[in-house]
């Protein structure tokens, strides 16, 4: 168990580290991921001396691209990634692909279930099509899974599986030789809150498996329901359809980034605003599953992108416009300054001048 899907990703990447070193004699690692892999990859491999070796999605299904992947792959590869689903856009990676390519390279392939969480175990049960995506497939070696997201338990939990306890062994950090005597830690927190741990197990015992299974059924219909709906509404379109719980969609004909004025700020929808296409995402959670909001949500959005539809190439302004010029900017460094100046405000009283930095 975890502080939460950052940590668990963290604490996969440093088995796989370490485990390569002690079996392969791999000293020059590397992670061969897809682009829409969550960011807690990027931060492992740079907390651990691994050389993240990121590959282009398929941009028709923007899945994750195997065969791209595959000659990504090298002797130093410890590990391949797939999520289920991906944050961005909300399909499936080809895992059973994955799992073939880990296994013919005698190498790891971590699935990574935080988004997906208690969704993904009910979907077959559920009556709904979904892939294998666990350790029923021979190639999957690790799994990471928030229970603080569709499990309901507290924020600040998350639990990594592996499919052996030998690798599992590779994420402890252990120091029997410290004065103050034997130390060792399963994961990258010394001291750790033993009440989220209970508060964890006791949400898991009161939703069971039958309230997981009908808020997988509520959750995916209303999912399904609202990607219909986006697919109605003149002027949008479908990124691709739900796999899981996240619909996600874009615009051929105006910039999407104007929609966010109209749905969050006058409307008072949560989306998350996407790049690299520019597009906007949602999360369906038990809240949407409630009588009549799907039916609020499309009719708000619809109501939004009627005037933008009549005005294509009018361009987003105010907070809006922020996505878009980001994304243009060719010097990334400059993004990177722009997020670090803001953390600085976050922490600090003032911002410290360029000579301080």
């Amino acid at each position: 168990m975890t502080a939460g899907g950052s940590e668990s990703i963290l604490m996969a990447v440093k088995a796989y580290r370490d485990w390569a070193r002690t079996e392969k004699g791999i000293t020059n690692p590397n992670l061969v991921a897809p682009r829409t892999a969550h960011p807690a990859f990027d931060k492992a491999c740079q907390y651990f001396g691994v050389n993240l070796r990121k590959v282009d999605e398929d941009t028709k299904t923007w899945r994750a691209d195997t065969k791209a992947m595959a000659k990504a792959v090298d002797r130093n590869t410890i590990a391949v990634v797939g999520s289920c689903p991906q944050y961005p856009h909300g399909c499936v990676d080809p895992i059973k692909e994955l799992s073939d390519l880990a296994v013919a390279h005698k190498i790891g392939l971590h699935v990574d279930c935080c988004l997906g969480s208690y969704l993904d175990p009910f979907m077959k049960k559920a009556g709904f099509k979904f892939p294998d995506f666990d350790f029923v497939l021979p190639g999957v070696t690790t799994i990471s899974c928030d229970t603080h997201k569709y499990g309901y338990s507290p924020k600040g939990s998350s639990v990594l599986m592996f499919k052996t306890a030998k690798l599992r062994s590779y994420m402890y950090s252990i120091f029997p030789d410290w004065p103050g005597g034997i130390y060792g830690t399963p994961t990258a927190a010394g001291s750790r809150s033993g009440a989220l741990i209970a508060a964890t197990w006791a949400a898991l015992m009161y939703h069971g498996e039958d309230k997981y299974l009908a808020n997988t059924k509520a959750i995916i219909k209303a999912t399904r329901k609202m990607a219909v709906g986006i697919e109605e509404i003149e002027g949008l379109k479908l990124m691709c359809q739900p796999d899981v719980s996240v619909v996600c969609w874009t615009s051929d004909v105006f910039d999407i980034n104007r929609v966010t004025t109209g749905l969050v700020k006058e409307k008072g929808w949560d989306v998350n605003v996407l790049q690299f296409p520019p597009s906007i995402h949602i999360a369906v959670t038990m809240a949407h599953t409630r009588e009549g909001v799907i039916e609020n949500f499309l009719s708000d959005l619809a109501e939004v992108t009627a005037p933008l539809f009549a005005t294509p190439k009018v361009k987003a302004t105010g907070g809006a416009a922020m996505y878009g010029m980001a994304q243009a900017v060719p010097d990334r460094t400059v993004i990177e300054d722009i997020v670090s100046t803001y953390i600085d405000t976050m922490l600090l009283d003032e911002v410290p001048a360029a000579s301080e930095q």
